[in-house]
C-alpha cells in the first residue's frame, strides 16, 4: 500500500485539464456520471480501498485529500456536463482560473503531496 505511486495520481488529475479541453476542442461526449464518482480512478479506489483506510485512515490529510479528491471529481464532471450539452463556451470558461474547477484542482494537488509526505515518512 505504501507502494502507490503518487507521483501517477498526481499526474493523472492535472492531465484532465487537458482531456477537458480536447473534448471541447474535438466536441466529443463524456460521461459526466462516472467523471463525477471518486472512486473509479486509480487514486480513488486506493483511497476507498478498506486496506487503505485501515492502515493511513488516521492520518492528518488522509480526510482531507478524500474531501479534495471527491470535490474535484465533482467539479471535473461539471464541467464534462455543459460540453455534452455543447455549451463549448461556457465548458471553456469554467476551465479558466479562479473557477471551481480550478480551486478544485489546486487543491487536490496539494491534497495529494501532503498526503504522500505523510504516507512515506
Amino acid at each position: 500500500m505504501s507502494n502507490f505511486n503518487f507521483t501517477d495520481a498526481l499526474k493523472i488529475h492535472a492531465d484532465w485539464k487537458f482531456k477537458l479541453r480536447d473534448a471541447i476542442a474535438d466536441h466529443a461526449q463524456l460521461d459526466d456520471k462516472k467523471i463525477a464518482k471518486d472512486d473509479q480512478c486509480v487514486l480513488g479506489k486506493w483511497l476507498h480501498d478498506p486496506e487503505t483506510k485501515a492502515a493511513y485512515g488516521n492520518l492528518e490529510n488522509f480526510q482531507e485529500c478524500i474531501k479534495a479528491h471527491a470535490r474535484f471529481h465533482l467539479a471535473a464532471s461539471e464541467v464534462a456536463r455543459y460540453i455534452n450539452m455543447e455549451n463549448y463556451d461556457h465548458a471553456t470558461d469554467l476551465l479558466k482560473s479562479g473557477t471551481e474547477y480550478a480551486t478544485a484542482s489546486s487543491e487536490v494537488g496539494l491534497a495529494i503531496h501532503e498526503l504522500r509526505k505523510e504516507v512515506q515518512s
